[in-house]
C-alpha cells in the first residue's frame, strides 16, 4: 500500500520524468573550430552513470520474478524435508476432510507411512506412498515408526525348527 502512495505521488509532482536514464547531448563546435577525433573523449564532458532508482511495482506486479524464494535459490541449502509420521492404533481412519463427520476413504493399518502436508486443529492432511492424499486425526500418529513384534520360533517336532 506504501509503494503506491509513493508511486501515486511521484506521478502528481512529475518526478516520473526523472526516473529515466539521461540521454547523451552532443555538442556541435562553431564552423571553422577544430574538433577532438571520436576516439579521444573529453573526460570534462563525459557522460554520468545512469542513477540506480527502482520504481515501485505497479498494483498486482511482483516486484521479483517467480522462483522458490524471494531472492532465488540459495547455494547449498535444501528444500526442507517433509515430516513424515507413522500411523501408532492397530487401524486409522483416513478420511477426505477434516473431521469425524467426513467420509472415509481406507483404513489404514499401524505402521503405515504418512507424509504431513498441512495440519488443520487436531487433523493432518498426509499424502501415503502410493500418492493419495487426505486427513488423519493426529491423535493416532507417531512420529516413530512402530516395532514389529518378532515371533519366536516355534518347535514344530523334535528337530524341526521354523520362524511363524
Amino acid at each position: 500500500m506504501r509503494a503506491l502512495v509513493v508511486l501515486v505521488a511521484l506521478l502528481l509532482t512529475g518526478c516520473v520524468g526523472q526516473l529515466s536514464t539521461p540521454t547523451a547531448v552532443e555538442s556541435v563546435p562553431p564552423p571553422g573550430k577544430a574538433t577532438a577525433s571520436p576516439t579521444q573523449a573529453d573526460p570534462a564532458i563525459a557522460p554520468a552513470p545512469p542513477p540506480q532508482v527502482t520504481a515501485p511495482p505497479a498494483p498486482g506486479h511482483s516486484a521479483s520474478p517467480p522462483g522458490p524464494g524471494p531472492s532465488g535459490p540459495v547455494p547449498g541449502s535444501q528444500a526442507p524435508t517433509p515430516e513424515i509420521l507413522y500411523v501408532k492404533t492397530h487401524l486409522a481412519n483416513f478420511r477426505n476432510g477434516a473431521g469425524t463427520n467426513m467420509k472415509i476413504l481406507r483404513v489404514l493399518r499401524q505402521g503405515a507411512r504418512l507424509q504431513v502436508l498441512e495440519a488443520r486443529n487436531s487433523w493432518l492432511r498426509v499424502r501415503l506412498d502410493d500418492g493419495q492424499e487426505g486427513w488423519i486425526a493426529e491423535s493416532v500418529t507417531s512420529a516413530t515408526a512402530p516395532v514389529t513384534p518378532v515371533r519366536a520360533p516355534t518347535r514344530r517336532g523334535p528337530s524341526e525348527i521354523t520362524g511363524a
